[in-house]
């Protein structure tokens, strides 16, 4: 993402907030574009996550799930 902002920056364009990217808005960011595992295989049987109240889309089987780094660069393009 800091790379992609210092191409942006040295290329001219304009942003909509700060150039500079927070690293605040970057962990936002990966939070964001994380890919949910909602269906886990343990020991040929399929269960979920056990449900946490509040939790933003946090479990303690998967996280938040998988970074899709192209989606969060794209989340983190141009603002």
């Amino acid at each position: 993402m800091l790379d992609q902002r210092a191409r942006d920056i040295a290329a001219g364009k304009h942003f909509g907030g700060n150039k500079h990217l927070r690293p605040d808005a970057m962990y936002l960011a990966l939070r964001l574009s994380a890919i949910r595992q909602d269906i886990r295989q343990r020991a040929g049987r399929v269960t979920g996550p056990i449900p946490i109240p509040n939790s933003k889309g946090f479990d303690f089987d998967s996280g938040f799930g998988f970074v899709d780094a192209a989606a969060a660069l794209r989340l983190t393009a141009g603002f």
